[in-house]
């Protein structure tokens, strides 16, 4: 199960989303925030998605172009705008259907597997069946 969305036209997304998966809750995002690290490699082009979850919730983007917020592991009051990302599309897929490909496109080059387990530590438990929302840079 996994669905595409282009963000033409951005403002029937969520009207979509509730249509394509009755049940969840959504929850926009006005602004992007990523780890520091995470921020370098959005600059250098080595991480081109992002992948966001919230049990039984599905997130979007409001807008095509977000506000990009670097944060910190270490401090969690520490937000630093540093820009704007654009949004080209969005994913909704299974955790458990993720795939090397996914992984190369966050910018983990040691795969899947990786990935998950990083993921994990960031949001805690996830089932194989649990849907992530990933969104596609410009």
């Amino acid at each position: 199960m996994t669905t595409e969305y282009t963000l033409e036209n951005i403002s029937t997304l969520p009207l979509q989303l509730k249509h394509d998966y009755p049940g969840y809750k959504l929850r926009a995002h006005h602004e992007l925030k990523l780890f520091k690290k995470n921020v370098k490699l959005v600059k250098e082009s080595k991480k081109i998605t992002t992948i966001r979850y919230e049990k039984d919730t599905l997130r979007y983007p409001v807008t095509k172009i977000l506000q990009l917020i670097e944060t910190s592991h270490e401090d969690p009051y520490f937000k630093n705008t540093v820009g704007t990302i654009g949004i080209k599309k969005i994913v909704v897929k299974r955790f458990g259907d993720l795939n090397d490909d996914d992984a190369m496109r966050e910018g983990v080059r040691l795969g899947v597997t990786f990935l998950k387990e990083a993921l994990k530590t960031i949001y805690g438990e996830i089932k194989q069946d649990e849907l992530i929302s990933i969104y596609y840079f410009e």
